[in-house]
């Protein structure tokens, strides 16, 4: 499963130098600009380095590019906040599996940060992973074999409980997810959701709402695991 969660922060970067003393320091030769085909790539450092998870309190921190949002990871989910809005917004990982059989998930065996990619580990089978990209924080499950508790034509699901007090609203076809101000403004675009397996494979998946959260739903029996 692959999830597009359009949010985005401020890049950034520090630039720390030393004005040298005029009747001491050398004559320093002049030196060519920066070639323009450079500057991009210096560019892209940058932002590249602007989107690394970072230690914060609790966890872990990631920035974006664009916006400035934060999101914070703090071993059991994630958190997105703002400095310049009221409201804080994230999900959390509560259970995965099928009907009746659903395992119930607390605390995840390891929280692993490398570059812009930050993963929970829940036990040997299921990581939950996200990677902080120019366009905006990809977030998705790896699930390594089918949980046990399968019934011919049950769905796999996903419960997420949603933090904060923004207003859920899944769209029509059930892919994608908007997060809305009680004015009906979008404040976070949840989209792009995608599912396959170790093929290729790409399967029917929905998402649906109800005052506990989100419920991920994935018709997944013709699947060949691991399933993403």
């Amino acid at each position: 499963m692959r999830l597009d969660l359009t949010f985005a922060a401020l890049s950034f970067a520090s630039l720390c130098f030393a004005l040298p003393n005029p009747e001491t320091a050398p004559i320093a030769p002049a030196t060519a600009p920066v070639p323009q085909s450079d500057r991009a790539g210096l560019r892209e450092a940058f932002e590249a380095a602007a989107r690394t998870a970072r230690p914060a309190a609790h966890g872990y921190a990631m920035r974006s590019t664009a916006s400035p949002l934060v999101a914070h990871f703090d071993g059991r989910g994630m958190s997105v906040v703002s400095d310049q809005a009221t409201w804080d917004w994230g999900l959390e990982l509560t259970s995965y599996g099928f009907p009746g059989s659903e395992l119930a998930v607390d605390q995840p065996l390891a929280m692993q940060a490398a570059g812009s990619r930050l993963a929970y580990h829940w036990g040997a089978d299921l990581e939950e992973w996200y990677v902080n990209q120019a366009r905006g924080l990809e977030h998705g499950f790896t699930l390594a074999k089918r949980p046990h508790g399968a019934d011919p034509g049950e769905s796999l699901l996903l419960d997420l409980r949603v933090r904060g007090e923004l207003a859920t609203h899944v769209s029509a076809n059930g892919r994608d997810v908007n997060f809305n101000l009680p004015t009906g403004e979008v404040a976070i675009s949840y989209a792009g959701l995608i599912v396959f397996d170790a093929t290729g494979a790409e399967f029917d998946a929905r998402f649906t709402s109800d005052d506990d959260g989100l419920q991920l739903v994935i018709d997944e029996a013709a699947a060949t695991y691991p399933l993403t």
